[in-house]
């Protein structure tokens, strides 16, 4: 029987309400002769009190009952589905009772407990997703960083190499504007090699820039990249010094070999805030790689340029003077003069001075040989202390007058300091030699015109 009426909300109220209504009708059938005594007004007085009685005590009692057995229960299941509403999915509703209020909180609470599962089920399935794609990306990036790497290193042309990783960065990265600037050691600035995405009559590439200048310059002394959310509020960008007046987000990348930076990497985006923490990593990345294939292209460069030119003197070296020397030799009308200016005495002034101020002493001399021989003749650094012109068309009295010219311009210069002996031997071509090799070696050895001529024997 209790089971019976546990089950039931309605079974419940109707038992209440029965109770009440069995008492009501005890009261009501006491107090109902009473009622039908008008002559009597007490009787009177006295049933119709019991009959309101009656009916206040009923409708008390369904409200109670109601409250009881449904408002209170069903004002926490209602508010626990409100919480539910808010996201909160772990709590569960507190409502233990056999009918159907308690019913309806049990499927209640088995629906959050599902929505928890599908919850946590979602949560791992985002997270594989997003480690998945993390994966994905990451071999993308390293792809991107071995090709680039294979296309870096098949060239030795920088200008080429150059203009392939713009392009290559701009085209496979989606970078909208960047800059490749190198570092010009002998003038000590940052020239803008190759460039991406600019317009072309803004004159970026070829622009330079000194150490500590602007934003690259900072970079360039630091070695430390440097990332500027936006340029419209740092006083440190400079716009490329006013020829590009785009703002952005701006990253500037160095790029180093051997801890000693080579270049720099600018990437400009046209809104705030564009790089992501993994774009700036991949291009940390292929910044590197990206320097160890310049560093290659300079030595390789150099290595071209030292078969070619002198770097110290910028004259030719002896094998390119070598490899000139037939055509005028051949090919002149009448004869040819070697000069050969000896600084006998450099080894000397380096020990006294310092190796690098002797450089300078033989840079200026050879800056005066080129201005006295003329601009018909060959020249070349033929040796350590050597400098060789070969003069066409020169006689031998002809090439002893102009080395006597060099001797005493020489002598009253005093390059850097250099007062010491300065001689210039003199050979003839056919006379002293039928090739370059042979003239050379005669003006090391033959006709010499000393720093000072001798005193006359007084006779």
């Amino acid at each position: 029987m209790r089971a019976w009426l546990e089950g039931s909300v309605g079974r419940r109220i109707g038992l209440w309400v029965g109770i009440v209504a069995a008492l009501i009708s005890a009261i009501g059938a006491a107090a109902f002769p009473l009622a039908l005594a008008p002559d009597d007004p007490v009787a009177f007085q006295l049933g119709a009190a019991g009959f309101f009685a009656g009916f206040l005590t009923v409708f008390l009692t369904a409200l109670v009952a109601v409250r009881h057995n449904v408002e209170e229960p069903v004002t926490r299941l209602t508010e626990r589905i409100a919480r539910a509403e808010q996201g909160d999915f772990i709590g569960r509703a507190v409502v233990e009772r056999p009918d159907e209020i308690g019913k309806l909180a049990a499927m209640m609470n088995r629906m959050l407990a599902r929505i928890t599962d599908l919850s946590a089920t979602m949560i791992d399935t985002k997270r594989e997703m997003a480690l998945r794609a993390e994966v994905m990306t990451r071999v993308r990036d390293l792809g991107l960083v071995f090709d680039v790497t294979r296309i870096l290193t098949s060239k030795h042309d920088m200008g080429d190499l150059l203009g392939t990783l713009a392009r290559q960065l701009g085209e496979t990265l989606g970078f909208e504007e960047l800059a490749i600037l190198i570092l010009d050691e002998t003038r000590n600035e940052l020239v803008v090699r190759a460039t991406w995405g600019f317009p072309k009559d803004e004159g970026i590439e070829g622009m330079v820039f000194s150490p500590g200048e602007g934003i690259s310059g900072a970079v360039a002394r630091s070695g430390q990249w440097l990332l500027i959310p936006d340029t419209s509020v740092d006083e440190r960008y400079l716009h490329y010094k006013g020829c590009h007046r785009q703002d952005g987000s701006f990253l500037c990348m160095p790029l180093a070999a051997e801890d000693r930076v080579i270049g720099l990497l600018n990437v400009l985006r046209p809104r705030a805030d564009a790089f992501t923490d993994g774009e700036i990593q991949l291009l940390a990345s292929v910044a590197s790689q990206a320097a160890l294939a310049i560093a290659n292209a300079q030595m390789f460069e150099a290595l071209r340029r030292g078969a070619l030119v002198d770097d110290l003197t910028g004259l030719p070296s002896r094998g390119q003077f070598a490899a000139q020397a037939p055509a005028i030799l051949d090919g002149g009308a009448g004869p040819a003069a070697v000069l050969l200016v000896d600084v006998v005495e450099l080894r000397a002034f380096n020990v006294a001075h310092g190796r690098r101020r002797g450089d300078e002493v033989l840079r200026e001399i050879a800056r005066l040989v080129r201005a006295r021989v003329g601009e018909t003749a060959l020249l070349a650094r033929a040796g350590g202390a050597q400098i060789a012109a070969l003069c066409p068309g020169r006689s031998r009295e002809e090439a002893l007058a102009l080395a006597e010219e060099l001797r005493a311009a020489i002598a009253a210069a005093h390059p850097c300091g250099y007062d010491a002996s300065v001689g210039v031997g003199v050979a003839v071509y056919p006379d002293d030699g039928k090739t370059i090799d042979e003239l050379l070696e005669r003006g090391a050895r033959g006709e010499h015109v000393p720093a000072a001529a001798p005193a006359p024997t007084p006779g």
